[in-house]
């Protein structure tokens, strides 16, 4: 009876410390709740109105805004007189490393509101952590495409050519008859979805065990438990391409990124493209935007864009990056606006 007593109190001491600790991350904000909600439109969107401290290579605080996606609230009906830009890519545009007036996004939005130009400029910021040309793409079509983008921004890494949506909740495509059809999500992986964010989205304990889940499986674990002693890997989305080849059904994508004038490919690697993606950009009369033109040039400058004095990390582009490939940007938009 004693040991019986004696576990029953320490299951309830272990309880309740539970419950404080995982009150005591929310109000604190030190780590948020799920930052997810699903829509059989769209697949994982942000969660609208969420708020979310980011401890990263850097720093960050803010909030989704209420029409899920990130910094600037604006709604999907625009003003005469608006023209609005899209930005479209993975955790480089999604910036959860810097605030919202440190982001490219700002940046692009305040030079081009300083000119002359008798538009008001709107820079919506659709950026999401794993997306690849697939998921951009679905998100363009879907989500985004509801914001009515006068121009969007593909930025896209040599990988996101390669890789493929496997989120089973991530909106993609799937080849039928030789035509792109948006995949359904099956109704089992919604279900565990429902059981799974029915606990976090309240609870940013269950939320910071799950995001520990995806470090490991992502293959940054290594870096953090190993840190200088763990393997090295290519900075600025990379991918050795040589044993890979690019599907037919990202082959199908990119031509129908191609046919849309609205649309804009930006080279967001360290790096040209490999020669297989250029040959298929220059078949589908696609000249991308180059950011490896601003790494080039911060580099011969002695300024290693991925560094992050700070923390003294090195990782997604930093302040001095965000800040130079938002003026390069904003000079070409400038460009193609004319």
């Amino acid at each position: 009876m004693k040991y019986i007593k004696s576990i029953i109190l320490f299951v309830l001491a272990f309880s309740i410390t539970l419950v404080v600790l995982d009150r005591y991350l929310l109000f604190s904000e030190i780590n948020s709740t799920s930052q997810d909600i699903f829509d059989k439109r769209y697949g994982k969107i942000f969660r609208p109105g969420r708020k979310f401290s980011a401890f990263n290579e850097g720093f960050s605080i803010g909030e989704v805004n209420d029409y899920s996606y990130l910094y600037a609230d604006y709604p999907r009906e625009r003003k005469p007189g608006t023209y609005r830009i899209a930005l479209l890519g993975d955790s480089y545009i999604e910036g959860f490393q810097l605030f919202a007036r440190n982001h490219l996004a700002s940046i692009i939005e305040e030079n081009l509101n300083s000119g002359d130009s008798q538009n008001r400029f709107e820079v919506l910021n659709f950026g999401r952590s794993g997306f690849t040309l697939e998921s951009m793409y679905a998100q363009y079509k879907t989500f985004v495409g509801e914001f009515k983008p006068d121009r969007t921004l593909f930025f896209l890494a040599e990988s996101d050519f390669y890789d493929e949506t496997n989120d089973a909740l991530t909106l993609g495509y799937v080849v039928d008859n030789d035509s792109l059809k948006l995949k359904n999500f099956s109704e089992g992986s919604i279900k565990k979805y429902k059981i799974y964010s029915s606990v976090t989205k309240y609870s940013p304990y269950f939320t910071m065990l799950n995001s520990c889940r995806r470090l490991a499986t992502s293959g940054n674990a290594a870096k953090i438990l190993l840190d200088k002693f763990a393997p090295s890997r290519k900075q600025g989305g990379g991918s050795d391409a040589s044993s890979k080849k690019v599907s037919s059904k990202v082959k199908m994508i990119l031509e129908k990124v191609s046919s849309d004038s609205n649309t804009v490919i930006v080279n967001r690697s360290d790096e040209p493209y490999n020669e297989e993606i250029t040959a298929l950009l220059i078949k589908n009369g696609i000249t991308p935007v180059e950011i490896p033109e601003v790494i080039e040039k911060l580099e011969k400058q002695g300024i290693d864009p991925h560094y992050w004095s700070a923390t003294n990390k090195t990782g997604h582009w930093n302040y001095i990056a965000h800040r130079e490939i938002g003026d390069f940007l904003s000079e070409k938009l400038r460009e193609i606006i004319k």
